[in-house]
């Protein structure tokens, strides 16, 4: 398709088609009636609780590794969603939570509620606030076409949705319907359920989480933050041409307009970005690109913190076409090396 559509113009391949959502916080729907960081749970929070998630949500691995190799002496898992891992933070964030938010999401703008507990286990249900979606939300879908959730856990298709309403439908407590998330992303890790803006009426003029968790079982648990409507920009409109990136085996040839980060007589370029393939993808690639491997990795991950930066296919909104990192360098300050 990218060599029918260079024909015409369209010379980048996917940094065309890849959406970025530089600033999850800009998107960030307002509560009806109620505050912040109340909003997430103030209809019911029966099991959900700000501290609700565990300290360690790394994500699964897709491949099984009971074999080994050269590559994975050191049973580190690499994968495409650096910063998705939780954690926890020394100051609580806005409803209470030390959770550690992943995207830079702003925990004192995004409360979070989590169905995580140990010992014995109970039902959990959440049901948010109503959210007022934007002005002219329903003629912007092509610029805005996304409603996002980040959550983190292990639950099943359709345990957590949107539900819609108009004023009069909201103010009778009667919504006018409900549509589940697509879920892309690897478990329990944070990720972004997301639910394209067309499937909900054009008269909607609010919308409120819910969450159901009545599976026992202790690695069966939800966690989710407010919902938002990203503002997107291309790959290409943020990475653009100029910028050194990182661009992992598997993906270069999709992404011909982003440039390579220069190298010569065994010194390199300091990249800004790296764009990895899909999950599996990634995993099976990375090992051979770090340390061990004697790749670029060994590098990067010496010298820079890699953050992973929401982004969504456009056309194609529940696909994993793969990620893209940010890497801030762990001492910016520092002097470059003199040769």
């Amino acid at each position: 398709r990218s060599n029918l559509q260079a024909l015409t113009g369209k010379t980048c391949g996917l940094a065309d088609d890849v959406m970025v959502e530089l600033d999850p916080n800009a998107g960030l729907l307002t509560p009806i009636g109620v505050s912040v960081g109340d909003a997430l749970g103030s209809a019911t929070a029966d099991g959900f609780t700000p501290n609700g998630i565990p300290s360690d949500v790394s994500a699964d691995p897709v491949m099984d590794r009971s074999g080994g190799n050269f590559a994975d002496t050191d049973g580190v898992v690499n994968t495409s969603e650096a910063g998705t891992e939780g954690g926890t933070t020394a100051a609580a964030g806005i409803n209470g939570s030390r959770a550690r938010l992943p995207y830079g999401l702003d925990p004192a703008r995004n409360p979070v509620l989590g169905s995580w507990r140990s010992g014995v286990q109970q039902p959990a249900m959440l049901r948010s606030a109503w959210y007022r979606l934007p002005d002219g939300w329903a003629t912007d879908r092509k610029a805005a076409p996304l409603l996002v959730v980040s959550a983190a856990g292990r639950f099943d298709q359709g345990e957590v949705q949107v539900q819609w309403a108009t004023d009069q439908q909201a103010a009778a407590g009667k919504p006018g319907g409900a549509l589940g998330f697509g879920d892309v992303g690897a478990a329990p890790a944070w990720r972004n359920l997301r639910a394209p803006l067309a499937a909900i009426p054009a008269d909607a003029t609010q919308i409120r989480l819910i969450a159901k968790d009545d599976d026992l079982a202790p690695q069966h648990w939800i966690a989710v933050t407010p919902p938002r409507i990203p503002q997107l920009r291309s790959l290409q409109q943020v990475v653009g041409s100029q910028d050194p990136v990182l661009l992992d085996w598997l993906v270069g040839l999709a992404f011909p307009c982003q440039r390579p980060f220069g190298h010569q007589n065994g010194v390199i370029e300091p990249p800004k970005w790296r764009i990895l393939p899909d999950r599996f993808g990634a995993e099976a690639n990375s090992p051979v690109m770090d340390n061990i491997g004697g790749g670029p990795l060994g590098i990067s991950e010496l010298l820079y913190r890699a953050s992973t930066v929401p982004t969504y296919l456009e056309g194609d909104w529940f696909r994993d076409w793969g990620a893209l990192q940010r890497l801030d360098p762990f001492y910016p300050n520092a002097q470059p090396a003199r040769l």
